[in-house]
């Protein structure tokens, strides 16, 4: 299972690895350091998901509808479950 929260890192930033509309509502100095970021997360992510040796579970605590859009688009829409229903 894996656990995607920002917990407030400065070098990690999920939201920009599932919300693609995420980069337009950057402050400029946000704006300087999404590409470094995002690079990073992607990494963390990477290794995170290719760990699992069966079942893979990526659950994201209180996702925006942006992020559920990415998430869809990432792992398809068949694989992405709202828990609260």
């Amino acid at each position: 299972m894996i656990l995607l929260h920002n917990g407030g890192w400065n070098n990690y930033n999920f939201d920009y690895l599932l919300n693609m509309e995420i980069y337009e509502t950057l402050t400029p100095a946000k704006k300087k350091s999404y590409d470094n970021i995002l690079h990073r997360t992607k990494k963390l992510f990477y290794v995170c998901c290719t760990r699992a040796r069966e079942n893979l579970v990526v659950f994201y605590p209180e996702p925006t509808q942006e992020v559920i859009s990415g998430a869809q688009e990432l792992f398809g829409k068949e694989n992405c479950v709202n828990l609260d229903d």
